[in-house]
């Protein structure tokens, strides 16, 4: 078994096992979602940089740093594989920090970080570097338990700019 296919089968078992959680963990909140006291994501997402563009999913946990704040921290684990003819794949295992805005109507922006290792194997070669990335965006809530979650993250892994854009589910937990 390859290094590349045991990450991929780590990373699916995180994201069942969160599933599974956040699907029997789910609470009704006053306004949705993204003002509970923890939130599960999971999504997908288009790792671009230098010309490629790697298609990949992503799967988190944030949580209320203090009750009634609007600071969230939390941990993500992402995959990204290419779909030509090299095979390589790049896994971010990011801590994040992002401050949830008083929501507008059904829409509540979103402004945070993110930092941590990324991990790329391939060609019989793996690497490591630190990403650094912006975090904006924004949750449409659909009701009391989920909301569609937005953002455009951009940043550097190593020294590569970097351009993120994500689209995903958040529930409540």
């Amino acid at each position: 078994m390859t290094t590349q296919s045991r990450l991929f089968g780590i990373l699916f078992m995180f994201a069942s096992a969160s599933a599974a959680f956040g699907a029997s963990a789910l609470r009704e909140t006053a306004n949705g979602p993204d003002t509970a006291d923890s939130v599960l994501n999971v999504g997908g997402a288009i790792l671009s940089s230098g010309g490629s563009a790697l298609p990949g999913a992503d799967v988190g946990i944030s949580v209320r740093i203090a009750d009634r704040s609007p600071l969230y921290a939390g941990a993500e684990l992402g995959t990204f594989f290419s779909l030509g003819n090299a095979s390589y794949g790049v896994f971010p295992i990011l801590g994040s920090l992002y401050y949830q805005f008083e929501p507008v109507s059904a829409l509540h922006p979103l402004l945070g970080a993110m930092a941590g290792p990324v991990f790329s194997t391939g060609g019989g070669v793996s690497a490591g570097r630190l990403a650094v990335l912006f975090r904006p965006g924004f949750n449409i809530e659909l009701g009391r338990r989920a909301a569609i979650n937005i953002e455009p993250r951009f940043g550097v892994i190593g020294s590569s700019f970097v351009f993120i854009p994500q689209a995903g589910a958040i529930f409540a937990i």
